[in-house]
């Protein structure tokens, strides 16, 4: 997921991660993941999203949001 730079700032992003994650517990679903460009971390940080100590440092890094 991305956002262009003139949309930005606007709770776009934001909105749509916040329906995915209501659609994922709505599933029954205890937690979800995402991988994640480390430019893109505060973002998912934002939403609630934790970065597991155990993961090992790559281009993408995983976050995890447990409900």
């Amino acid at each position: 997921m991305g956002t262009r730079h003139g949309w930005r700032r606007r709770g776009i992003g934001g909105e749509i991660a916040l329906h995915l994650i209501s659609r994922a517990k709505a599933a029954g679903q205890r937690e979800c993941s995402v991988d994640s460009v480390p430019a893109a971390r505060a973002f998912w940080c934002s939403q609630g999203f934790k970065r597991p100590s155990y993961f090992p440092r790559y281009e993408l890094s995983r976050m995890t949001l447990k409900f």
